[in-house]
């Protein structure tokens, strides 16, 4: 596949990533195929984040740097309107595809050569990516996710998917992956992650103690802000009580799901979406109802599709 064959652009919204970027940056600079426009923004790093950025910016002449405005108050949604403002920087730029990069990760040379050779192989996939890889006890593992999931970290759109679902909209609570991922098959596009291409995450996982528990419940709430199915939602809590933290951390999910609705927490994510995910919720836990078998009822064939085990599943 030749570079003229195809365009696209990146946005890396990075905050003190000041251990990581560099490998990210060189993961980019390295590709067999390198992007038309490749924005990196310091969303308010405190570290020298910035200074790494525009080091390789001075070298480079498709990566472009930008600080992002200073917010007044941090939440999940900061990265979002980091990445929109880098987005302002693509503008007289002809493109097809546009990326989400986060700061932390690394991949091979021809990792976009790779990616792009499978996307093109369907006309309607709108969303793809790989597979994150997390090092976990000094190895590094893939991440539990659906093969119709894409990880936030590494996410490809064709442009014109992108601007149909009216690109990243910010969430307070996060949840702005799932989002997308709803909203592009919403809209008729499949979704996709390739295990083939591996991307390594560098930065801290978030395995024990408090923080994964919190991290759970939290899930909850973005499941309920997001429109989960009550059903959805309690059989994959029920399912991910099966890894760490057992028990406790499906549990946890669907505390915080439960919390949100009886607090009555506002949705701010459209409600023809809510409708559309909880359908085709509903259609996935049908599948798994066991049905009764008559004698004459032929026992092979494929096995029944299992309730998503992962928070990244919608």
């Amino acid at each position: 596949m030749s570079q003229e064959s195809l365009r696209y652009v990146l946005v890396t919204p990075a905050r003190n990533e000041g251990s990581h970027i560099g490998k990210t940056l060189e993961s980019v600079v390295r590709q067999t195929i390198r992007p038309v426009r490749w924005v990196v923004v310091d969303d308010n790093s405190t570290d020298d984040t910035g200074a790494i950025m525009r080091g390789y910016a001075a070298e480079c002449d498709f990566i472009r740097c930008l600080s992002a405005p200073q917010e007044a108050r941090k939440n999940f949604g900061s990265k979002v309107k980091a990445f929109q403002a880098g987005c302002a920087l693509l503008a007289g730029c002809e493109y097809d595809y546009i990326g989400i990069l986060d700061g932390d990760v690394s991949f091979e040379p021809d990792y976009f050569e790779q990616l792009f050779a499978l996307v093109r192989q369907d006309a309607r996939l709108g969303l793809a990516g790989g597979i994150i890889m997390e090092e976990v006890n000094g190895r590094f593992v893939p991440q539990l996710i659906s093969p119709e999931s894409v990880a936030g970290a590494v996410q490809m759109f064709r442009r014109e998917c992108f601007e149909q679902i009216g690109g990243l909209r910010p969430l307070e609570l996060g949840g702005v992956d799932s989002f997308v991922e709803i909203m592009a098959r919403m809209h008729g596009w499949r979704v996709r992650t390739f295990p083939q291409l591996r991307v390594y995450h560098h930065g801290r996982v978030t395995m024990g103690g408090r923080n994964v528990l919190a991290s759970r419940f939290r899930k909850g709430l973005i499941s309920y802000s997001l429109g989960y199915h009550p059903l959805f939602q309690i059989a994959v809590g029920v399912s991910r009580m099966g890894h760490r933290p057992y028990f406790f951390g499906g549990a946890l999910q669907i505390a915080g799901y439960m919390w949100a609705a009886l607090a009555g927490m506002e949705r701010t994510v459209p409600t023809s979406m809510v409708a559309f995910l909880r359908n085709e919720q509903l259609k996935r836990l049908r599948l798994r109802v066991p049905r009764r078998r008559s004698s004459t009822t032929p026992t092979s064939g494929n096995p029944t599709p299992a309730v998503p085990s992962s928070e990244n599943v919608v």
